[in-house]
């Protein structure tokens, strides 16, 4: 899920290595997630969320935060805060048992 950016060059906390502004509207963020997606060589679907950003605020996701979303279309893995809260073992641990309990 492509949600706001969390160092857009105007901001007062710009990234260093990439310069993007704050999408304004919600056809610029979708533009903006396109080409991360193809500058990242993405092959799975890239979601974006809305200009309110609703999911961001939702699911606590600013400024980044990894989610495994279980058959039942709830949340069977809640990271930590990202970056310094991912933990990708726990990650690969919780989606291990949820594809070990699948069969």
């Amino acid at each position: 899920m492509y949600i706001r950016e969390a160092h857009a060059s105007d901001s007062n906390r710009p990234a260093r290595h990439v310069q993007i502004e704050q999408p304004k509207t919600f056809l610029a963020r979708k533009e903006v997630a396109a080409a991360c997606s193809a500058g990242l060589k993405l092959t799975i679907p890239l979601l974006v969320d809305d200009i309110d950003n609703t999911v961001m605020n939702a699911f606590s996701a600013f400024p980044d935060r990894l989610y495994i979303i279980g058959p039942d279309a709830r949340i069977a893995f809640q990271g930590g805060r990202g970056p310094r809260g991912f933990s990708v073992s726990e990650m690969e641990a919780a989606l291990k048992k949820l594809l070990a309990t699948k069969d």
